[in-house]
């Protein structure tokens, strides 16, 4: 079956839950055969290497469109009755790229990936009405932005966000109604956006993980804690700074030569580390080899306060049998229990206690992490999520 599908952001290399996700996606698709178009958002991206790793799923085509959040775009946002995270995706240059595809091109079934590109709607159904168009939300957005509000306590970022998630709201709950299918990769997710809309025709569909791979490190450090996530997330950087505020100076109380090291792409942020600290803290960045690097730290910590979906990462580190201490949060719409798959934590105190039982042995750490091994490969393996995209795909059709 000819598919055409369009993304935000090219999924490759994979150094973040959404890029895993979306590359994920369209992986499982090319598994049940179909013949995949894949168009993408591509600026300041290496555009070579992509198009080389997603030439053997699918045939890639880069728009060179730039996307940046900006204190001038959100300003200007102001006097728009559309979400900023929505506008600013609204790229009507690239119109005159697909009006030439589809003179030759009729795919049945249409993948637009996140609220991002749901203003494509009106335009591909003008093109090819008798197209089969599925949304995938990879987060119910309006919630992310919900929490945040929440848990800002700046006063202008708080009118902003609250300005925003109302925005976010209206918008992500009524032109999702249009889709013949909406994917949501939580299960969570897909109940609190149909509470919202029960005309909206959702599943639920999570993202898949390369579960055929062994933990190799062969010496972990003790006492040595890792935090993995691009900074340029807003609740990544949010929790980073929780953590580091709020439960490293506990750690650091009973255990002095504790150290928490920090991967992922900065994204020029602040992260402010207290002089007695400085010896604790170790700020990485991205590196090329995260399995290496962070399995090789004796915990993985997950402190996310805000966010929807499911934290792709989490899935990967369980099925390299990493320990991780998350919160509720952070393992939302992922069905694993505490101390059976993974530690749960949510509270600084809490934190300390989970770290400290990996740090004391005093937890049978091999048979969590075989837990979770099992259980990531029986439930997202992209062989799994196949077969419910095929389920989906066969119920529009």
């Amino acid at each position: 079956m000819k598919v055409l599908y369009i993304s935000p952001q090219i999924p490759y290399p994979l150094t973040d839950g959404g890029k895993i996700s979306i590359y994920s996606s369209i992986k499982s698709l090319a598994l049940l055969g179909h013949n995949i178009d894949f168009f993408a958002y591509a600026k300041n991206t290496k555009k070579n290497e992509a198009y080389d790793e997603l030439k053997k799923i699918c045939n890639p085509y880069f728009l060179d469109i730039d996307t940046p959040y900006t204190i001038t775009g959100a300003i200007k946002n102001l006097f728009s009755n559309l979400p900023y995270n929505v506008e600013k995706y609204h790229r009507y240059d690239i119109l005159p790229v697909f009006d030439k595809y589809f003179e030759n091109n009729k795919p049945e079934i249409v993948f637009l990936n996140n609220i991002h590109m749901a203003w494509l709607y009106d335009y591909i159904k003008s093109k090819v009405p008798d197209a089969k168009i599925i949304l995938r939300e990879e987060n119910f957005e309006a919630f992310i932005m919900y929490r945040f509000y929440q848990n800002t306590k700046n006063l202008l970022l708080k009118i902003y966000s609250y300005i925003q998630y109302k925005r976010l709201l209206k918008y992500e709950t009524s032109i999702t109604e249009k889709f013949d299918a909406v994917i949501m990769i939580s299960q969570e997710d897909e109940k609190n956006i149909r509470n919202y809309n029960p005309r909206i025709k959702t599943f639920s569909i999570p993202s898949a993980v390369n579960t055929e791979v062994e933990k190799s490190i062969e010496k972990i450090e003790k006492k040595t804690l890792a935090h993995v996530g691009s900074l340029s997330w807003e609740p990544n950087y949010q929790s980073l700074i929780w953590f580091i505020d709020n439960v490293m100076p506990l750690l650091i109380k009973k255990f002095t030569d504790v150290k928490l090291y920090i991967y992922g792409n900065l994204a020029n942020r602040n992260i402010k580390i207290p002089n007695d600290f400085k010896n604790n803290i170790e700020i990485v960045g991205f590196v090329d080899d995260i399995k290496k690097h962070a399995l090789s730290k004796e915990v993985l910590v997950v402190p996310l306060q805000i966010g929807s979906g499911i934290r792709i990462k989490i899935l990967e580190f369980l099925a390299w049998g990493a320990v991780i201490v998350s919160t509720d949060i952070g393992k939302e719409g992922i069905d694993i229990k505490d101390s059976e798959h993974l530690l749960i934590a949510n509270t600084p105190q809490e934190f300390v206690d989970k770290i400290s039982l990996v740090f004391e042995n005093k937890i049978n750490k091999q048979e969590i992490t075989e837990n979770a091994k099992i259980f990531i490969k029986n439930n997202y393996s992209f062989e799994a999520v196949a077969k419910l995209l095929n389920y989906v795909i066969k119920s529009v059709k």
